[in-house]
């Protein structure tokens, strides 16, 4: 879950709770209180990284906000350019294999790319 809450861009993530108060039990969603933020922009876009430092084995989180229409965002990893299509005002990326820090980021709409940003400093966790 990506939210915009004033001044910050927010990421979460939502986990599956197999015990419930309720009866009959019922599995739910519940947050999973990682939080990570970085600031909001008025920027076209932006990007956040989440890396885990070994012996972390979780892949690479990529999250941001969409401030004008972008169908997708090209990360560079792994020596090439991979798509990722996205929509709306934030975007979630997890880089499944991946345990590092992309090189770069392209976003596109219907005419190309439209904003770059280069390496981008990890949150860790």
């Amino acid at each position: 879950m990506v939210f915009r809450d004033g001044d910050r861009l927010f990421l979460d993530r939502l986990r599956r709770d197999w015990i419930a108060i309720e009866f009959p039990p019922v599995p739910r969603w519940q947050l999973s209180g990682n939080w990570y933020s970085m600031p909001a922009t008025d920027d076209p876009a932006s990007v956040g990284v989440v890396a885990c430092t070994p012996p972390c084995s979780k892949p690479t989180t990529l999250f941001g906000e969409l401030n004008i229409p972008i169908l997708a965002v090209e990360v560079n990893y792994d020596g090439h350019w991979e798509p990722f299509p996205v929509g709306g005002r934030g975007f979630l990326i997890e880089l499944d294999g991946f345990h590092g820090v992309p090189d770069g980021y392209r976003w596109r709409d219907e005419t190309g790319v439209v904003w770059t940003s280069g390496r981008v400093e990890p949150l860790t966790y």
